[in-house]
């Protein structure tokens, strides 16, 4: 290994700010005023008619709430309806995606469906019934016109579209309840409160969890009393609550026959490295020099199955997965606070709001750099609405600098269930799904949930680890039973990815970043054609740091940080050398930023995004070619959203070029940012700080690395540790 090149730092000293000259096609629109004008009409008619049914104490205020459907020819940000939501007096208040058959469409070849936006917006009835006087009397102003245009539909927000799956047990059960409450409206709570108490039914308010205007409750009553509730008109979502995963093992545990293992003597390699684990605890003192076990009051009693999980999956981080060959231990790379959020209590608390209360409050008691969750809420994911456990998550990752490892569950082989289930489906974290080996044969195990994402967060899981099957189990050191045992799940793979990611921060001789780790992982991800993309993300994760650290002769890898001002276009120059090269040349890159989350907009659901542009050649002559576009990155168009893939946190691509079309080749950046889907100003935008790693790779012999250096005098070798040897992993 010594003959090979650590990977660059400092590639931000490369990038400038450029000139961009704005352009725009004159926009077509898909429906006159009159036609949307009459069609409007009729909605809103059939829509006042129903407001007249609705019982009186489920409408706040006097409010109701409807679908404002956009057409889809109107879902960026630009064409948001501003100005007839305010003439009006309608609150924005959420949206989600929808498939519709618009009256009318532009595109050549009209498809089965198109992705659309449906606005949710709160109204008093006599807010709806200025709305239907304006249009009767074609009292409507020009710039009013060209918004009421980009209407598709209004519909009263029903009652049976809030209630998800089948709710026919006409017994006490619990509910998991989501509510419209936004900032600039009061009393909705309220409201709720005497509305759910006149039917019966039982709110635990002493677990409610707010984030971005939504408000999260746990409801215990029957079916038919449940049904009443979804009257309410602030009601988004009413649900069965679902059950943990607490993944029982997918193969028979037991103990494998090997030499025993005995502990490493030493102390962790990186003393100032933090990470947590929330699982079933561990149960003994046996790991105490590199775990700290918390245990929360009344959880002292538990049971040996989630002793195992805990202590098995602390383990993995500490020790990784063992090899046939393997006789000892290795040091750890960094110690763990391992907190036991799983106990004998958690089967009285099935809503999971208390678990989920205890994991927020122990990241917000310590900033960690790195944390892993192998549980979770047993449930597929759903386009429409986020959960309160991946709303949570991901609104505490986009204020902290953690890289979050999360299993995306174990129910992969059951049909309609197989869905990556939350909080996997979080954009600021990776999701982890199950291979059946490390080598060049590996494929999904059969159990290991599947995507899509949700897009945003598209590309779920974001790759796959080693997590063990019937013919090639996990091997894991018991530190209960002091021996190696056979297992199986993605409770593995994630802790493994997680383990691969302190060890390369541990090996690094400057400020822990774990963006930078997260952007190195992904950026040395194998794919495999072969596989579909819902079924491995975009590959398997590296399981040795020297992957991810050196580079060949005939190849470079750079690493860029830095800030990006909203609108502020940047060219970020791709390292290429001046000597002549022939041949195609291969260029790979990854971005990754963390965005600022708003889960009542799950179509709109980061805040933040990149519009990247590729140009081969950066003269005023060159022309620039696709890199991270929807065809390059979506495996189908039909169900994404025309501008979707600029705000993906993650874009990752390797693309090749014939050498003679590259002179210079650079990205050029913006950072945009949105709103709940409507655009913001500059001056209200935070910096955005990003990653990029970038791989260019010649034809071998050619001794690119060295040319690189000497070209680029700014970029230098990332610091690795001298007292630290690089061990495979």
């Amino acid at each position: 290994m010594n003959d090979r090149n650590i990977l660059l730092g400092f590639g931000e000293t490369l990038t400038h700010a450029i000139k961009h000259k704005n352009g725009g096609d004159k926009k077509k629109h898909p429906y006159s005023f009159r036609e949307a004008s009459q069609h409007l009409i009729t909605s809103t008619e059939q829509l006042l008619e129903k407001i007249n049914t609705l019982p009186h104490e489920a409408m706040p205020n006097n409010k109701i709430v409807a679908n404002f459907i956009l057409h889809p020819a109107y879902i960026a940000k630009s064409y948001y309806p501003t100005k007839l939501f305010e003439e009006f007096g309608f609150n924005d208040i959420g949206s989600k995606s929808l498939r519709i058959h618009p009256r009318k469409t532009q595109l050549k070849k009209a498809p089965d469906y198109e992705m659309t936006s449906n606005i949710f917006i709160s109204g008093s009835k006599d807010a709806f019934d200025d709305l239907l006087e304006a249009l009767q009397s074609n009292d409507i102003e020009a710039n009013l016109q060209q918004e009421i245009i980009k209407n598709e539909d209004l519909l009263l927000f029903e009652p049976q579209d809030k209630i998800k799956g089948n709710i026919t047990q006409n017994k006490e059960q619990q509910f998991e309840v989501i509510l419209h409450t936004p900032e600039n409206e009061s009393g909705i709570l309220e409201s709720f409160t005497e509305f759910s108490k006149k039917i019966g039914a039982d709110i635990d308010f002493s677990k409610l969890l707010q984030v971005s205007g939504l408000t999260f409750l746990p409801m215990t009553t029957n079916s038919i009393k449940a049904k009443e509730i979804a009257n309410f008109t602030y009601l988004r979502v009413l649900r069965e609550m679902p059950k943990l995963r607490i993944f029982e093992p997918l193969i028979q545990r037991s103990i494998h026959t090997m030499p025993s293992m005995s502990l490493p003597i030493e102390d962790a390699i990186d003393q100032n490295i933090k990470v947590a684990v929330f699982d079933g605890g561990i149960g003994n003192t046996h790991l105490s020099k590199w775990c700290n076990e918390k245990v929360y009051p009344g959880g002292e009693v538990t049971n040996q199955d989630l002793l195992n999980h805990g202590s098995e999956v602390t383990s993995t981080i500490l020790f990784g997965n063992i090899q046939a060959e393997q006789t000892t231990l290795p040091i750890p790379y960094s110690k763990i606070d391992h907190y036991r959020v799983l106990d004998n209590n958690t089967p009285s608390d099935p809503d999971l709001f208390s678990v989920l209360k205890k994991i927020l409050d122990a990241l917000n008691s310590k900033s960690y750099h790195f944390a892993n969750l192998s549980l979770g809420p047993r449930i597929p994911i759903e386009d429409d609405d986020v959960h309160v456990w991946t709303s949570m998550l991901d609104d505490y990752l986009s204020k902290q600098n953690t890289l979050l490892t999360v299993a995306v569950g174990n129910d992969g082989d059951l049909p309609g269930l197989n869905r990556i289930q939350p909080p996997s489906d979080m954009i600021n974290a990776l999701a982890i799904g199950a291979a059946t080996n490390e080598d060049d044969t590996w494929e999904r195990t059969h159990y290991s949930c599947i995507g899509p994402g949700r897009s945003p967060g598209l590309i779920k899981p974001d790759g796959l680890a080693f997590g063990g099957h019937a013919t090639n189990p996990f091997l894991i050191y018991s530190p209960i039973s002091k021996q190696v045992h056979s297992t199986a799940g993605t409770s593995f793979s994630s802790p493994l990815v997680l383990r691969n990611c302190i060890g390369i921060a541990s090996i690094f001789d400057t400020k822990i970043d774990p963006l930078v780790i997260k952007a190195l992982m992904i950026h040395n991800i194998k794919p495999k054609k072969s596989l579909s993309q819902d079924e491995v993300g975009r590959g398997l994760f590296p399981n040795n740091i020297q992957q991810v650290i050196y580079t060949d002769h005939n190849e470079v890898s750079v690493i860029y940080k830095g800030e990006l001002d909203a609108s502020q276009y940047i060219r970020v120059p791709i390292p290429f050398p001046d000597e002549q090269l022939d041949g195609k040349i291969s260029i790979k890159a990854t971005f990754c930023f963390t965005a600022k989350i708003n889960p009542s907009y799950p179509d709109s659901y980061t805040n933040n995004g990149l519009v990247i542009t590729f140009r081969p050649d950066s003269s005023p002559e060159g022309k620039s070619k696709a890199f991270f576009s929807r065809k390059e990155m979506y495996e189908t168009e039909a169900d994404f959203r025309k501008d979707a893939h600029k705000w993906e946190t993650t874009l990752h691509h390797e693309g090749k070029c014939h050498a003679n079309t590259l002179k210079q080749p650079c990205f050029d950046i913006v950072y945009q940012a949105r709103d709940a889907g409507k655009a913001i100003k500059n001056t209200e935008t935070e910096k955005l700080p990003y990653v990029l790693v970038v791989t260019v790779k010649a034809k071998k012999g050619f001794q690119l690395y060295n040319s690189i250096r000497q070209k680029y005098q700014t970029l230098q070798p990332i610091r690795i540790k001298q007292e630290v040897k690089i061990p495979f992993m």
